[in-house]
């Protein structure tokens, strides 16, 4: 295990690398409250450049690299790192709306790959449910996705409340002071031990979240996936 206190525009900003939130992980659950919450932060933040650097928590991952990409399999810290994502896809609207060219490097060092030939270009995979929801946000289909959906609902609160070029620069000034913990596993790690001890202080797991994650978390990706959808999709929705 290695770990290493970044800024977390740094670690997003990382060259051909995808974060991926598997299969086992539960779906995207933050409220408006959480979203709230992190966003004055980051407002306060910015409004007062003398204060430290904003610490948000840990992103723990597994890595594997591919032919010309890295994948990242982020194990603890996907509720965090989705809702950063939302509020940078609402800071590009904005931008963009207005004629700033600030967002294409939202775009370019935060968002999506902008060389990358293999697979999507886009950083994030959230796990499927939401994959759909998200991608039709970047796409601007978002009458596509079902009233209620956490990734929409959390999207159109912060369009709301980053409404100017003023607050878009000031949200993007903010979110470029906040601090992360990087934690990298190896193989000699035992992922399921750190994932159940990190998050005993967030938003509580179920039983079902547990068994869904000690029995799929050890298996390769493609397991992951056939397992996933062959068995646990099933009872899930039963």
């Amino acid at each position: 295990m290695k770990a290493n206190e970044i800024p977390l525009h740094q670690f997003l900003s990382q060259n051909a690398t995808r974060f991926l939130i598997p299969v086992y992980q539960r779906n995207y659950d933050w409220k408006q409250k959480q979203c709230s919450q992190l966003l004055s932060d980051i407002f306060s933040n910015a409004r007062e450049p003398e204060l430290k650097p904003y610490f948000i928590g840990s992103i723990v991952y597994t890595s594997k690299s591919l032919t010309t990409s890295r994948d990242l399999v982020v194990i603890d810290g996907q509720q965090r790192i989705t809702t950063i994502n939302l509020l940078l896809l609402a800071i590009a609207k904005v931008f963009e709306n207005c004629g700033n060219e600030t967002y294409r490097e939202v775009w370019d060092y935060y968002l999506h790959n902008k060389y990358l030939n293999e697979g999507s270009k886009l950083k994030l995979k959230p796990v499927q449910k939401d994959e759909k929801a998200y991608y039709s946000i970047v796409n601007g289909d978002m009458d596509q996705i079902e009233a209620g959906n956490r990734i929409l609902e959390n999207y159109k609160f912060f369009l709301e409340r980053i409404d100017t070029p003023d607050t878009a620069k000031m949200a993007y000034e903010g979110f470029k002071r906040l601090t992360i913990v990087e934690i990298g596993l190896d193989e000699r790690d035992d992922a399921q031990k750190i994932f159940q001890s990190l998050n005993s202080t967030g938003l509580d797991l179920s039983q079902a979240d547990l068994i869904r994650n000690y029995l799929l978390m050890n298996l390769s990706p493609a397991d992951q996936e056939s397992i996933y959808h062959k068995y646990w999709v099933p009872i899930e929705n039963n």
